[in-house]
C-alpha cells in the first residue's frame, strides 16, 4: 500500500467521531488570546526546516486573520512559502478543545481535501478517538478515517536546540479501505506546545521508521 504524504505536499468541520465524548456546541469562535495548541491569531508565524524523499526545505506559515467557511464551521487562513512551493495555503481549525488541518491531497482536477484532528485537549495519555476525514467518509468510493491516539502529555522535548516544555504528542494513523477492512496508510507524530503551536511532524510507514520530518526553527505568536 502506497503511503500518503502529507508534509511532500506540504501543507478536517463536520467530523464524526466514536470513543471520545464531543463538545455541546459546535459553533467556533476567534480565540481571545494566542494561549493554544495552536494559534490562529492573526500575524503569528512560523519557520520549520524540513527533510523528505531525501530533499530538505524550509517553510514558512503566517496566519493571515481571515476565514474560510468549510463545512458549516470557521477554518482559519494561513499563507506561506518554501523553496519548492511558492504559494502555500493552509486552514485550521481551533475551537472545542480541537484542533484540525485540512490538506489538499493530489493537484488540478484530482485534488481532494481531507480534515484532520490533530489533538484533542481533553484526552488523557493512552487515549485513542477515530474520526472521519471527509464529510461522506472517505475520498469517491474508498472509505478513509484517522485513529489520533494522545500518546504523552506533559513531557519536555528538544526541537532545533531549544527545549520545550508542557509538549504533547499524538499519533495520527491514516487508514483507508480498499475492500478488506481498514488498513494503515501512513502514521504521523505531532508535537504541540500551548502558546507556540506544532513544534515537530514525523511522518512513517508502518512498521518503518521515520521518513519524513519538520521541525520549527522559529515562530512568533501574536
Amino acid at each position: 500500500m502506497k503511503k500518503i504524504s502529507l508534509l511532500a505536499i506540504l501543507f478536517m468541520p463536520a467530523l464524526f467521531f466514536t470513543g471520545c465524548k464531543k463538545s455541546s456546541t459546535n459553533s467556533p469562535v476567534a480565540p481571545a488570546s494566542a494561549d493554544s495548541y495552536l494559534p490562529v491569531t492573526a500575524g503569528s508565524s512560523w519557520d520549520y526546516y524540513a527533510q523528505v524523499a531525501g530533499y530538505t526545505d524550509t517553510i514558512s506559515i503566517r496566519m493571515t486573520g481571515s476565514t474560510t467557511k468549510i463545512n458549516g464551521s470557521d477554518f482559519f487562513t494561513a499563507t506561506g512559502v518554501s523553496h519548492f512551493n511558492k504559494a502555500i495555503v493552509e486552514n485550521f481549525y481551533e475551537a472545542n478543545h480541537l484542533y484540525i488541518e485540512r490538506y489538499t491531497i493530489g493537484g488540478d482536477v484530482y485534488a481532494t481535501n481531507i480534515d484532520v484532528v490533530l489533538l484533542n485537549d481533553t484526552l488523557a495519555a493512552g487515549h485513542t478517538f477515530t474520526a472521519t476525514v471527509t464529510a461522506i467518509g472517505g475520498i469517491d468510493v474508498q472509505p478513509m478515517r484517522i485513529i489520533n491516539t494522545t500518546v504523552e502529555k506533559n513531557i519536555t522535548k528538544v526541537v532545533g536546540g531549544k527545549s520545550f516544555s508542557g509538549v504533547i504528542h499524538t499519533r495520527v494513523q491514516l487508514q483507508d479501505d480498499s475492500g478488506s477492512g481498514f488498513e494503515t496508510n501512513s502514521i504521523y507524530d505531532y508535537f504541540m506546545v500551548k502558546g507556540v503551536g506544532i513544534i515537530e511532524m514525523d511522518s512513517s510507514a508502518p512498521g518503518g521508521a521515520v521518513d519524513e520530518t519538520q521541525t520549527i526553527m522559529n515562530y512568533t505568536v501574536k
